[in-house]
């Protein structure tokens, strides 16, 4: 008598249910998601005064940046900045 060979639905299923695969999944996507999340916080907090010293610096003369206004993958857009 043979064991039918189960589907590969029932071994990925199999697979997910032991704790040593699950458990460093979910810290993955906890340390992931506060990754994440304190870098937007980040990003609205100091890319604005940071910008703002460092192309005064770079320029010679006062530069006032705006303030972030939205964080992507790619690109922060930044509100209305002046060059006195």
């Amino acid at each position: 008598m043979t064991t039918p060979n189960p589907s590969p639905l029932g071994q990925w299923l199999t697979w997910l249910k032991k704790p040593a695969v699950w458990i460093p999944g979910a810290v993955v996507a906890i340390a992931g998601t506060g990754l994440y999340l304190g870098g937007q916080q980040l990003a609205y907090r100091e890319v604005s005064p940071w910008l703002t010293t460092e192309l005064s610096k770079t320029l010679g003369r006062p530069v006032q940046v705006g303030k972030v206004e939205a964080v992507n993958f790619n690109q922060v857009r930044i509100g209305a900045s002046t060059l006195p």
